[in-house]
């Protein structure tokens, strides 16, 4: 009688959330956890760019100062850490290439892609996105409120309404005075006030 050998079951898979935060949001944090939750994932990576490569402005903050409010951002929420992946690597931060360091160094991982609507609206011009479509799933959440999960091919909106809130915002509000405080992390905001950023 033949024997069927059992079946191995489903590798892990972790979240791969890649941007520039610049700085941290709010935003960024509910959709990590959003992600998690709903993806069931093992555990979400956030990963700051060096340099965005479809982006013609430097962030305003230091990969250092990005990564350190990440941290800040992100202490005592389960499931989230920083991913350093790309804090070393010189010029522009290419999201496939990253995804191909991961693939090899964690063979027994899945790894799915997170972003937000606006970086989807974009994503055709990400370098090699085929790609990374073809090896990963991207997951997508939306800020115009809770929508029901819809899988195309390998992308998947999330359900959970995220704020309304962008990088860009903040900086605009913080360059003119106004209190962004309901838009940060009390830590974050903390340290971007000692420091002066965004000034």
């Amino acid at each position: 009688m033949r024997t069927i050998p059992p079946r191995r079951p489903p590798l892990p898979a972790y979240g791969f959330f890649g941007g520039s935060f610049d700085p941290i949001q709010k935003g960024h944090i509910a959709l990590a956890q959003a992600a998690l939750r709903e993806r069931k994932l093992a555990r979400v990576y956030l990963v700051p760019a060096a340099q965005s490569p479809l982006k013609n402005d430097r962030p305003r903050a230091s990969l250092k100062e990005r990564a350190s409010l990440i941290r800040k951002a992100i202490r005592g929420k389960s499931g989230l850490s920083l991913g350093r992946w790309e804090m070393d690597r010189p010029g522009p931060s290419f999201t496939f290439r990253t995804l191909r360091q991961l693939r090899h160094q964690y063979p027994r991982r899945r790894w799915e892609l997170i972003m937000g609507e606006d970086s989807w609206a974009h994503f055709h011009r990400w370098r090699r996105w085929r790609e990374i479509a073809e090896h990963h799933r991207v997951i997508i959440g939306k800020r115009t409120g809770p929508q029901r999960a819809i899988v195309r091919g390998e992308a998947v909106y999330l359900k959970t309404a995220l704020p309304t809130v962008s990088s860009t915002d903040v900086r605009r509000a913080m360059s003119q005075g106004r209190n962004v405080s309901r838009w940060l992390d009390p830590a974050v905001a903390q340290t971007i006030n000692k420091k002066g950023l965004y000034l």
